[in-house]
Parts: C-alpha cells; structure tokens; sequence
C-alpha cells in the first residue's frame, strides 16, 4: 500500500491512462479485525478516497478469517473459511457500511474451490453457498447499490477432495 499519496496517485493515473477503469482489490478481514470488534480502518480510509478522486472504481474481495473466527486446527490457515458464517457476515456488513458509495461490487471469497482457500479439508460448495447467502444478505442492506459477486474459481480438473473443478463446483452451487 503506497505510503506517498503522491506516488499512489501517480500510479493510479498510469492505470487509467492505459484505460483501465475498474481495479479488484483484497480487502483481508485477518487483517482489518483482527479481534473481535478490534477494527483496523485506517489505511483504507486514507486510500479509498484517493482511489474515488481518480475516478476508479473497485471490486472488493472480501476474504480470510481472523485467527478468533476459524477452527482451532485451521490456526495457521488465514484462508480457511469462518467456523460461523454470521461471523463473516456481520464484517462484510461493516466494511459495506463504512465504504459504500466507493465499492462497485463486493466479492465473496476467492478461489473456494481449492486449498488452502477453503481450509485444509475438503472443499465444501454446500458450505461456500452458506457464506455467500449470508454475505449476500448483509452486503445487500448495508450497500444497496453495489452488487455482489460470487468468488473467483481456480481453474483445475480435480474431482473433490481438497480441489475441485471449478466446473463441478459451479453445478454443486
């Protein structure tokens, strides 16, 4: 993340310049409530509004699981998916409520269809549509405006297990 405004607004006016319009950006939850109720806002409140003032919009993906909220023998897997999706849930409400108007769309999850975006067990599409209900709802009342998108799939052939098929599992959601 560019410390330099300067530098940032440099940057960003080499991307629309080449004509992009749109930038997807992580936003890590591990990293923006890393306790309970422990916000962690800063950055993104001084970057967003530089990233609006270019005229740029955003898509972010809204992934990882602090430490608190994933299973004990996920511990050091920020990738493993909440133990509770109420929990992930009441974070994307939160970040949609204090940036709507700079989101175009929020993502749910990236790559749920393989490890160790899914944790280390098998992946689950039964699981993932649980998450992204539960986001979606969220996301919706807090930001009406935005759309929500599902997450990006990894493109692999596998049949399940820890990976699957980004086709099988489009057909299992």
């Amino acid at each position: 993340y560019a410390q330099d405004e300067a530098a940032l607004r440099h940057v960003l006016g080499l991307l629309r310049a080449a004509g992009v319009g749109t930038l997807r950006q992580r936003f890590a939850w591990n990293e923006l409530e890393p306790a309970p109720g422990d916000w962690r806002w800063e950055t993104w409140d001084r970057l967003l509004p530089i990233v609006a003032q270019e005229n740029l919009a955003l898509i972010a993906v809204l992934d990882t699981t602090p430490a608190w909220a994933r299973a004990e023998w996920e511990a050091g897997n920020p990738w493993a998916p909440p133990v509770k999706p109420a929990d992930y849930a009441r974070f994307v409400s939160a970040f949609a409520e204090r940036y709507a108007g700079y989101i175009r769309a929020y993502q749910v999850w990236d790559q749920p269809n393989i490890a160790p975006h899914w944790g280390a067990g098998e992946v689950d599409p039964a699981g993932y549509v649980d998450l992204l209900r539960a986001a979606s709802a969220a996301l919706r009342a807090a930001d009406p405006q935005a759309s929500v998108i599902a997450g990006g799939l990894a493109p692999n052939t596998e049949p399940g297990g820890r990976n699957m098929s980004d086709l099988l599992y489009l057909r299992e959601i």
